[in-house]
């Protein structure tokens, strides 16, 4: 069994990423349906559902991987197939859709949406991997510090309380010198804001996973971010990413 995927959607007036789905694979068959958010989202005239997953208050299920999720795999016959699974940290001896989907989003250049897994409890620890979002917006001097890192390299988080698209944004920084080399993805800021918060600034950890020099931007820097599993957690846990329904609907 995969984690389960939820999928965010940017709003390209105000730039936030709103949770809009949820993805899973399990015996053999995929299930996709909507959140609340979705159809709160539609409802104000922002949001569209996909190609022939038209109704937000069903579940659909297929024993296919769905279009939209399908059309956001790379080709395998790709010359840069292999390389791009590097990219990843992936084998291709066992790599899977459902894996790929994980580590790289499914998300292109300039994309609008992006597959995220749900973190789960491993060992009473909480532990997530993600590219570094905002890399386009870093200053060219700051470039070099940022091909320069190694994995396990330590970095740390910064709040950005005047950014004009969400003041909880995080930043991720070096020390000595202190230089910005990225962003926490938006759809994990809340979440991380309040493990910082309940667990404390020391118990959250966070270090380079990878870093590929030659890849797009973003899939250039991966980190990883580490924490105690604080009593009473739960990742993603508002009515926003709750099912419109539950009603089963075959694709």
């Amino acid at each position: 069994m995969s984690k389960p995927l939820l999928l965010f959607w940017q709003n390209p007036v105000s730039r936030r990423w709103l949770p809009v789905g949820r993805l899973t694979y399990a015996n053999s068959r995929y299930e996709f349906y909507y959140t609340q958010e979705a159809q709160h989202a539609h409802n104000r005239g922002e949001f569209l559902p996909f190609g022939a997953l038209r109704e937000f208050g069903k579940t659909y299920v297929s024993e296919q991987l769905f279009p939209t999720f399908k059309n956001r795999l790379l080709t395998k016959s790709r010359p840069e197939y292999k390389e791009y699974l590097g990219w990843l940290g992936l084998d291709p001896n066992t790599t899977n859709d459902m894996m790929e989907l994980e580590l790289s989003g499914g998300g292109r250049a300039t994309d609008d949406l992006q597959l995220f897994p749900c973190p789960e409890n491993q060992d009473g620890y909480y532990r997530v991997r993600f590219f570094a979002h905002g890399l386009r917006h870093i200053p060219q001097h700051y470039d070099g510090r940022l091909k320069s890192l190694k994995a396990s390299d330590r970095l740390y988080l910064m709040r950005d309380v005047q950014n004009l698209h969400n003041p909880d944004a995080l930043a991720i920084r070096t020390d000595n010198p202190l230089e910005v080399v990225g962003y926490c993805p938006n759809f994990l800021v809340e979440d991380f804001n309040k493990l910082l918060k309940s667990a404390g600034v020391d118990q959250v950890q966070l270090s380079v996973a990878r870093v590929n020099v030659d890849a797009p931007l973003q899939f250039m820097l991966q980190c990883e971010l580490r924490c105690v599993w604080v009593d009473g957690f739960k990742p993603f846990d508002t009515d926003h990413y709750q099912p419109v329904a539950t009603v089963q609907n075959a694709a």
